[in-house]
């Protein structure tokens, strides 16, 4: 599309165009004070606009400076950080002048004006980029210019999301612990397993959970099911959900200590509640286990808001149950229940009945990366909008309709609850 030249309209009618076009021309030529009148008109005042920045030539009156700001007052762009950012060190350098004159003329507060500011003193102009947001840059703007060049070239090249970014930057800073914006990349090893994601009630789920050792009594919570796919064939499944309320072994290995760090903390642990496998292969269970370690905290964040610092498992112990596949996967023995439980008579009643049951040895492990309870959470937005088909929440109609609400990446998950989710394709 050739440049379009603005030069010489009156200020509303330039508006009206540069937006009607979306977008400002690069500069075609050089225009110098003089192009500049005292009531800020500018003969080129296009060619001092581009998508990333506000170029103005030196000698500038402050009046002058002062009136061009008026100007960009009148302008709706996605590009007006930039250029008032730009205007702001131009005034800073030329007349020593911050914020005063701005605040004045420009319509925006000190914090806004100080952002703006800021982020275009600290990228030079041949780091921004055109297909990048103002706020992507924001995110890197504190950063080395080395280090800004390679995250927005990341950005540009992976489609990263604001967010995704901020997220890479507070993990490399340590302000933030890892989250699961993005599924892990398996080794070429686990290539031959595939999780299904599925409902409680699939059939296939269904036949293999009633085998297990423990009885199939439903699940109350947090949940999400797996089918464990090897080599094509559905050989077991697997299953997360809500963490045991209090257990002292697995409080005591967390370092939860009194109810309301508990209630605080509590969601941020998953409990491996079914493990069935209905082959034997050497290695398989602890390659499952470790597969299913590192993506239920990706789908526990896109469906629940919460980031998983820690898992647990209960297990009856026999002489040939003593919990070696999850020793071999790092989990430590933290002792044994109790061998008594709180039950309801009803899901809205009270748990204040005592009953025995079955002691079982409690194993724990610190997610990859964390080394203490945590507890943070996503918008209630977020939250509200599940992964839904997958666990039968959702027709299909509905998944469909709400398809476009979904935060970028929850595609991973599979649309419908069969389809397969490969670690591998899903990265």
């Amino acid at each position: 599309m050739s440049p379009v030249h603005v030069d010489g309209l009156p200020i509303e009618v330039r508006t009206k165009v540069l937006k009607q076009i979306g977008e400002v021309p690069p500069p075609v030529e050089t225009s110098t004070a003089s192009d500049i009148t005292a009531t800020g008109d500018f003969k080129l005042f296009s060619d001092r606009l581009t998508k990333t920045g506000l170029s103005l030539p030196a000698g500038l009156s402050q009046s002058e400076w002062t009136a061009i700001g008026e100007n960009l007052r009148t302008i709706e762009s996605r590009s007006i950080q930039w250029w008032i950012g730009d205007w702001l060190n131009y005034g800073e350098k030329e007349y020593g002048d911050k914020y005063t004159k701005a605040l004045e003329v420009s319509g925006y507060e000190y914090k806004s004006l100080a952002n703006m500011k800021s982020v275009a003193k600290a990228m030079e102009s041949s780091l921004r980029r055109e297909n990048l947001s103002w706020s992507h840059h924001k995110e890197v703007a504190s950063l080395p210019e080395d280090e800004q060049k390679r995250l927005l070239d990341r950005a540009e090249k992976d489609g990263l999301t604001v967010r995704d970014l901020r997220d890479i930057v507070q993990q490399r800073s340590g302000k933030r612990p890892a989250t699961p914006s993005q599924p892990p990349i398996p080794s070429d090893r686990d290539s031959d397993i595939v999780l299904i994601p599925c409902g409680r009630n699939d059939p296939r789920y269904v036949e293999i959970r009633d085998r297990h050792y423990i009885p199939n009594h439903g699940t109350i919570g947090r949940q999400a099911h797996f089918l464990i796919q090897f080599k094509g064939e559905v050989v077991g499944i697997i299953s997360g959900a809500s963490p045991v309320y209090a257990t002292k072994p697995r409080d005591e290995f967390f370092g939860i200590v009194g109810r309301e760090m508990r209630d605080r903390v509590l969601n941020g642990i998953v409990n491996n509640s079914v493990f069935r496998l209905e082959i034997t292969e050497r290695n398989l269970a602890t390659r499952v286990l470790r597969m299913w370690r590192e993506l239920i905290p990706h789908f526990w964040y896109e469906r629940y808001g919460t980031i998983v610092y820690g898992f647990e498992t209960f297990v009856v112990e026999t002489d040939s149950r003593v919990g070696t596949l999850y020793k071999a996967d790092g989990w430590t023995s933290a002792g044994v229940t109790a061998g008594a439980a709180k039950v309801r008579s009803g899901i809205d009643k009270p748990a204040d009945n005592w009953k025995d049951v079955e002691p079982k040895l409690v194993l724990c492990k610190w997610r990859d990366g964390f080394s203490a309870p945590c507890s943070a959470s996503t918008p209630a937005w977020v939250r509200n909008v599940s992964v839904g088909v997958a666990d039968g929440s959702e027709t299909p109609e509905q998944w469909e309709k709400d398809k476009h609400t979904r935060r970028a990446g929850r595609e991973y998950f599979a649309t419908g609850g069969n389809d397969p989710l490969r670690l591998d394709e899903a990265a």
